[in-house]
């Protein structure tokens, strides 16, 4: 072979190695910005996406509102089930959370059974409680797994800017 001259096997590895690399950094955005039981967005994408409610709605004078989402009893759960039926019921609730809301709001888990909602761009206090109710309403469906049929129950905290603060915190 002349000097400088790539085969075809030099081509695949080259082509390889490029693709593996991009797989990886796939993997790391994915570990760093989503939870990895849920797929949810995780806390530190969460307070990204409330900075940005923030600005806009700043900037837009606009309206949003922040929901915490503790499901109750989830610790008699795990201790009854174990923990694997206890993870398994926490990435249903995320995805009936998520299902619950508009592709451009943002559901997020914090960790344990704690959940966090965005929901941008609300008209009033009166919309954002109705979205509220359907989300109480979609975790009251029993949830099928393991050949168990769990009914839960969840609690709701509501923040509205900027009626209940200017602030992320």
């Amino acid at each position: 072979l002349v000097k400088g001259t790539l085969t075809s096997a030099m081509v695949q590895r080259t082509v390889r190695h490029a693709r593996e690399r991009k797989r990886a950094e796939r993997r790391l955005m994915q570990l760093a910005h989503y939870d990895q039981l849920t797929g949810l967005a995780n806390r530190g994408t969460f307070q990204e996406r409330v900075t940005q409610a923030l600005t806009r709605a700043r900037r837009r004078g606009n309206h949003f509102a922040v929901m915490y989402i503790d499901v109750d009893r989830f610790k008699t759960i795990n201790d009854a089930f174990g923990h694997d039926v206890g993870d398994v019921l926490l990435e249903q609730v995320g995805r009936r959370l998520h299902r619950s809301v508009r592709d451009y709001d943002t559901v997020a888990r914090m960790g344990g059974d704690e959940f966090m909602v965005v929901l941008v761009n609300t008209r009033d206090t009166r919309a954002s409680a109705r979205v509220a109710q359907q989300l109480l309403q979609a975790l009251k469906e029993p949830f099928e797994i393991a050949g168990q049929e769990l009914v839960i129950s969840a609690s709701i905290g509501i923040s509205f800017y900027p009626e209940d603060g200017q602030e992320q915190e």
